[in-house]
């Protein structure tokens, strides 16, 4: 997986043996320019979108053609929690 912050470097990206491009930070209108690159000239390509992606953003870029859609702001928004997890053994019999 490599990482594409522009539509020129996907380009350049989809020419290179790769596995999965990460679309990070773009709208989605250039992530549709390059599903429809990726479409063109390497179909088993996946291509994610990443990046200031919200909920209501995903819609938008799973719309545009992507794969995948990374949502960080299912992690970022969290609440935080303590807790502690204690472990007690039984000696094994005999």
């Amino acid at each position: 997986m490599v990482e594409a912050d522009s539509v020129g470097l996907a380009e350049a990206l989809l020419r290179e043996p790769v596995d999965r491009i990460l679309l990070d930070n773009l709208s989605p209108e250039d992530v549709s320019r390059v599903v429809s690159l990726r479409n063109a000239k390497h179909p088993q390509m996946q291509l994610e979108a990443s990046g200031g992606v919200t909920p209501e953003r995903a819609r938008a870029l799973a719309l545009a053609g992507v794969d995948w859609v990374s949502v960080g702001a299912l992690t970022h928004s969290a609440r935080a929690i303590d807790f502690s997890l204690d472990i007690q053994t039984k000696p094994l019999p005999g």
